[in-house]
């Protein structure tokens, strides 16, 4: 499973964690099913917005990618996201970019137009097909606007680069790779040419999936690319999409500060992962109070010879199907809560070996959401992944 990190230019915010917790959500539920999951995420440290940042902070641009990289890595601990097995840094493959820009230009997919090479988009006959639409329909939104381009849906593979920016040296002059290359030279690098699962949020699948799949498929000839992609919906405020671009963010740590991660996953996970949300703050402090109470209620409904099974919380093979059955639905979690909900206030007139079960159902529950019912911090359990954290 490969997912779309982030441009290490800030810290991260509460829309990254609704993208960020729904592809854990997966992997944990992958492992539970068997599965043996290698999940990789990209660090984007390599971009436009870092130069200007860098230089608009006064700090050097390795020291600022530095900075955010350690932010980003501590705020998806906090946030329990503890399913990657490894963080991959762009500038660690830009050797692999440029072969990978050589061999395109070889096979007569990509064109050099100055210093800049662009994939042609006409080489590639299926290109829309993740978007369904026809390059007639993607030729309205072009990518850029750049000259010396054949056609409007032509994008960059690599970029000219200023003189006092970060560079590398080619045939084609100094410069930097572009955005979507880096993707592809990550995932074929780690997984080959062909794997299984790819997610973002949906805002990416034009024109950033689609020229994944394009370059791909180009450089290997094996279609397809990717067996399933999975897209997340996006946090709005007022309308819009949370970014810095915007000037609308809600800071992740600051949230996790005042509610922790507990709250936060349930909160998140009371909309479906594909459906745009907006974030309300009155929404997540009620549902943090209804967290508390959940544990509450169970903590007061369930006998002390419940509680000295706490060593067997998590077996996978005691949560009961009526549990399980949203997560396997395409992971509806709010079906789920409402069903943690229904059980939670049920538990007391229940017979005690049938209280045991349904404590265990509610672990394996908590480690695969890591929300924690039981006070027992399963954010960090119900996972046999490792994490890598990059240096």
């Amino acid at each position: 499973m490969f997912v779309c990190g982030p441009t290490v230019q800030d810290h991260l915010h509460v829309g990254h964690a609704k993208t960020y917790t729904a592809y854990d959500l997966l992997a944990r539920l992958l492992t539970h099913l068997g599965y043996s999951v290698t999940f990789v995420m990209n660090i984007t440290d390599v971009d436009d917005k870092i130069f200007y940042g860098a230089k608009a902070s006064g700090k050097s641009v390795s020291a600022y990618v530095k900075f955010y990289t350690s932010s980003f890595l501590e705020d998806m601990k906090r946030l329990g996201v503890n399913t990657v097995t490894s963080y991959e840094k762009a500038s660690d493959y830009v050797d692999i970019m440029v072969e990978q820009v050589r061999t395109l230009i070889k096979k007569g997919h990509a064109y050099v137009s100055g210093s800049n090479v662009y994939f042609d988009v006409n080489s590639f006959p299926s290109y829309g097909r993740l978007s369904h639409e026809s390059k007639v329909e993607l030729a309205l939104k072009p990518v850029d606007l750049a000259t010396g381009k054949k056609s409007p849906l032509d994008f960059l593979l690599w970029r000219e680069g200023e003189d006092d920016e970060p560079g590398w040296s080619t045939e084609w002059g100094r410069g930097k790779p572009g955005w979507h290359i880096e993707d592809t030279a990550i995932s074929i690098k780690n997984f080959g040419a062909q794997y299984d699962i790819h997610g973002g949020a949906h805002e990416l699948i034009y024109p950033h999936h689609e020229a994944e799949i394009a370059q791909a498929e180009s450089l290997t000839g094996v279609s397809p690319f990717v067996r399933y992609w999975v897209h997340t919906g996006l946090l709005t405020t007022e309308g819009k999409k949370m970014s810095k671009s915007e000037g609308n963010v809600v800071r992740l740590r600051d949230v996790l500060d005042k509610y922790g991660a507990d709250s936060l996953r349930f909160y998140i996970f009371q909309s479906h992962y594909r459906v745009d949300s907006i974030f309300d703050e009155l929404e997540l402090e009620s549902a943090h109070q209804r967290l508390l109470d959940l544990r509450e209620r169970i903590s007061e409904e369930v006998s002390e010879v419940s509680y000295r099974q706490k060593g067997e919380l998590l077996p996978r093979d005691k949560l009961s199907a009526e549990l399980l059955g949203p997560l396997l639905d395409d992971l509806n979690t709010p079906l789920l809560w409402r069903r943690v909900e229904h059980l939670s206030k049920s538990m007391g007139s229940l017979p005690q070996n049938k209280q045991v079960r349904a404590v265990l159902s509610l672990g394996l529950v908590s480690s695969l959401t890591g929300v924690d019912f039981l006070g027992m911090d399963s954010s960090n359990k119900g996972t046999e992944s490792c994490t890598q954290l990059c240096k």
